[in-house]
């Protein structure tokens, strides 16, 4: 399972930044696809979690934000 790099961002309630510097700190390979929207970056559940947990919240706090996808 995957989010988009905008539903992670979303769900985190970071921003596009904060977001990389996680990425990097946590030494993260992110997933790109080009489709007909353009280029889609994807991150995986488990580091998804990583980044969550370096922020220190739970899933929890994640799923009283509106913008929580269930994996």
């Amino acid at each position: 399972m995957e989010y988009t790099k905008l539903e992670a961002q979303a769900m985190l309630g970071i921003g596009n930044t904060s977001f990389y510097k996680y990425v990097k700190s946590l030494n993260i390979q992110m997933r790109t696809q080009i489709n007909d929207k353009g280029k889609v970056s994807y991150i995986r559940v488990e580091d998804f979690e990583r980044i969550m947990h370096k922020l220190g919240k739970t899933k929890e706090d994640l799923i009283q934000n509106p913008n929580y996808h269930q994996p």
